[in-house]
């Protein structure tokens, strides 16, 4: 397996082409009153959200909500964002409050469970790239938006501990752990061929391997390649010395 890929929880940039997408929530100081300039911002954030160009175009609930959200900023928070000029730190926070919602849900569902199957490619086994997909159509609004939150101030490690959940919950079930091992014993002996070594010891090896259970293949998986790499030597260690005796 060499390195088995646990998801990440890619941040959400939702901005929109050619202006601001989000909104930023990271102040306490509101307007007061409308006022012909915030209103003037106002429509022109409601224009670039709404146009065919962004991705939120047809996410109404959403754009909606950003706009409602928006009209609390101060001027110079509102200036910032109707000119495109935001950060995700300025957008995600106010975008993380229109999620908690439950506002444009299956839409930045949709986009986690875009980069979530993109990272999990062959030989990685299908059933569980469907699995973790599925698990991200079913995140609730409140994980998602705290998600965004996390992500907005550069903090990565909340996406990371949710999107290891999902993986190992999915490698837990036997159907799907039955087809990592297939693609674990696979890797191993792809490593060894080549090596002109004893089909023995070979078979020794593999069959050791294959012998790895749900909690322990989880428990490499997440240690990473290193640890991979010496339960491989501890392995060959263990059929030279069955083998020499």
């Amino acid at each position: 397996m060499r390195r088995v890929i646990l998801v990440l929880l890619g941040l959400l940039s939702l901005s929109a082409c050619g202006g601001a997408s989000h909104s930023s929530g990271t102040s306490t100081t509101h307007t007061t009153a409308a006022n012909p300039e915030q209103t003037r911002l106002l429509s022109e954030l409601r224009s670039a959200l709404e146009d065919p160009a962004s991705p939120l175009a047809n996410v109404r609930d959403l754009d909606e909500c950003i706009v409602q959200q928006a009209k609390r900023l101060p001027m110079a928070a509102l200036r910032k964002l109707a000119s495109g000029d935001a950060s995700t730190s300025d957008t995600d926070p106010l975008t993380a409050r229109c999620v908690a919602q439950g506002k444009g849900l299956n839409y930045v569902r949709g986009v986690v469970a875009n980069v979530v199957a993109g990272k999990l490619k062959p030989p990685i086994p299908a059933s569980f790239r469907n699995c973790v997909v599925a698990g991200v159509g079913a995140l609730p609004p409140a994980q998602l938006a705290a998600a965004l939150n996390q992500e907005g101030v550069g903090r990565h490690d909340y996406s990371q501990r949710l999107g290891r959940r999902l993986a190992l919950a999915c490698v837990k079930k036997p159907a799907i752990f039955r087809q990592w091992q297939k693609v674990w014993v696979a890797q191993i002996r792809s490593s060894l061929n080549g090596r002109h070594l004893p089909a023995a010891f070979v078979q020794c090896v593999l069959g050791k391997a294959g012998q790895v259970g749900a909690t322990q293949l989880i428990n490499l998986v997440q240690a990473g390649a290193a640890a991979e790499t010496a339960y491989g030597e501890k392995l060959g260690r263990a059929c030279r010395s069955s083998l020499s005796g």
